[in-house]
Parts: structure tokens; sequence; C-alpha cells
């Protein structure tokens, strides 16, 4: 697929977001991550929720956690930025890790 080519690019953009595969560690007695007050997966987590998500931002947003200095985010194991438009692709695992501020 070339998305310099029109027809390339509006067939990718019609697409849905693919399939990825989200799990949230550390979360204390509440959630223990910052999440945002319209969380769309309400209620106990259980470990591992599959979503719909094209971005880290999307992910993130989906399961309503907010990117905060006091998370660390991978990718199918791998330590990533948090740049909420950093890319997934199809079968990801993107972990939200809370790291704790200390005693």
């Amino acid at each position: 697929m070339n998305l310099n080519d029109s027809p390339d690019y509006q067939a990718a953009t019609v697409r849905p977001p693919p399939t990825v595969h989200v799990q949230r560690f550390n979360e204390g007695t509440r959630s223990g991550i910052p999440t945002s007050s319209d969380t769309r997966v309400r209620g106990g987590f259980p470990g591992r929720v599959t979503i719909r998500a094209a971005t880290l931002g999307a992910a993130a947003e989906a399961i309503g956690v907010i990117l905060s200095p006091h998370l660390v985010v991978a990718v199918n194991g791998d330590r990533i930025r948090q740049d909420p438009e950093e890319p997934l692709a199809e079968g990801d695992v993107v972990s939200f890790v809370r790291v704790d501020q200390g005693p």
C-alpha cells in the first residue's frame, strides 16, 4: 500500500483501527493510574482488555487512562515514550504501569 497514492490513502482511512490488547499494572486500592472521568471501561479491570485503537492516545482514552509522568508505557514489552500519536498495529499489547511516587 502506498499512502502517497490517493486511492490507497482513501482505502487506509476507511479501515477500522487495529485490534490491540491493553493492560494496567500496579493499580493500588482504586486504580492507582490517573484516569479521566469519562472511563469507557468501568468496574474491575480484568488484567487485559481487547479494544480497537490506532494510536497510543486512543488506547489510553478507550480505557480512561491519562498519560502522565507517573506512568510507564510499553508496547509488546518495549518501553516507549508517551506520545499519544504513537501508532499501534494489529495484535499489539499495550501496558500501562504505575510508577510509585515514593513514601
